[in-house]
């Protein structure tokens, strides 16, 4: 069974892998703010959804390393849980970088469109 040194070490890693969620929660915030101030087509917002997409993919890489880790040192009881967390963050960063892809070339339209005006 798992002795509590254990438990230790995977609360420890689950903190460590929660770190740069955060990080995306304050980052989507900013976007969403610079939304709301009707800014959502810019270069700097492409390139903050790009980071957000490779900090996510990263993230979900090293959480699908880690649990392989834990799971063959039977440490990890929600192998299955986190496998479909790990699908879901893999498939998240997948999106985040075509939705980079389309904002820029949304703020290339809207460059383009403001200098006809």
């Amino acid at each position: 069974l798992i002795n509590d040194s254990s438990k230790m070490y995977l609360i420890i890693f689950y903190e460590i892998i929660s770190v740069p969620c955060f990080y995306l929660l304050f980052d989507f915030w900013s976007i969403t703010n610079k939304m709301k101030n009707d800014d959502q087509f810019s270069y700097s917002v492409a390139k903050n959804v790009k980071k957000d997409s490779i900090i996510l993919f990263t993230s979900s890489i090293v959480l699908l390393i880690g649990n392989i880790i834990f799971s063959i040192i039977n440490i990890n009881v929600l192998s299955l849980y986190n496998i479909v967390l790990v699908l879901i963050a893999f498939f998240a960063s997948i999106f985040l970088a075509i939705l980079s892809y389309y904002i820029s070339k949304a703020a290339f339209l809207k460059e383009e469109t403001d200098g006809l005006i």
